[in-house]
C-alpha cells in the first residue's frame, strides 16, 4: 500500500516540477501554492506525516518505506536549493538542513486538527518559508 498508493500521492502532492526557465525558489514555492489549492490535503493533513507519526514506529519495515518517502521529497527540495547555489541565484545556505526544514515545517502546517485546518491558515502559516526563500534570492539581488 505504502509503495504503490501513498508514494504515488506524495509525488504529486511534493511534486516540486523543475523547469529550467523557472527559478528554482520560484519552483519550491508554486509547489506550495499547489498544495494549498488542495483541500482535502491541507483539511485532512498529510496522510504520510499522519500514518509516519501513528504508525512509524511499529514497525521497521513499514519506517523504513516511511522514511524513504521523506527523503525522495526532501531530495527534491534540495536538488532544488543545490541548484540554485551552484547557479548563484540565491545567497549561500546551508542546503540539506533548510530542505529539511522546509518539508518538516510543511508538514507541521498540514498537520493541524480538522477543525483548525484550513487553505487560509496553512497559506499564512507556509508564507513565512516562503517569505524566507525570495529574501535568498533578494539579498543576492541587492548585494550585486
Amino acid at each position: 500500500m505504502i509503495k504503490e498508493r501513498l508514494s504515488l500521492k506524495m509525488d504529486i502532492f511534493f511534486s516540486f516540477i523543475f523547469d529550467i526557465n523557472t527559478h528554482p525558489i520560484d519552483t519550491i514555492i508554486n509547489t506550495f501554492d499547489l498544495i494549498a489549492s488542495n483541500e482535502n490535503l491541507v483539511k485532512y493533513n498529510c496522510p504520510l506525516n499522519r500514518l509516519n507519526i501513528e504508525l512509524g514506529n511499529i514497525d521497521k519495515d513499514f519506517e523504513d518505506e516511511l522514511n524513504t518517502i521523506f527523503l525522495n521529497i526532501q531530495k527534491k527540495i534540495l536538488i532544488l536549493l543545490d541548484t540554485a547555489s551552484k547557479n548563484n541565484l540565491i545567497t549561500p545556505t546551508n542546503n540539506d538542513s533548510l530542505s529539511e526544514f522546509i518539508i518538516t515545517s510543511t508538514w507541521g502546517a498540514l498537520s493541524l486538527s480538522y477543525n483548525n485546518s484550513s487553505k487560509d491558515r496553512f497559506i499564512n502559516n507556509i508564507s513565512h518559508i516562503k517569505h524566507y526563500l525570495n529574501s535568498l534570492k533578494n539579498q543576492l539581488d541587492h548585494s550585486v
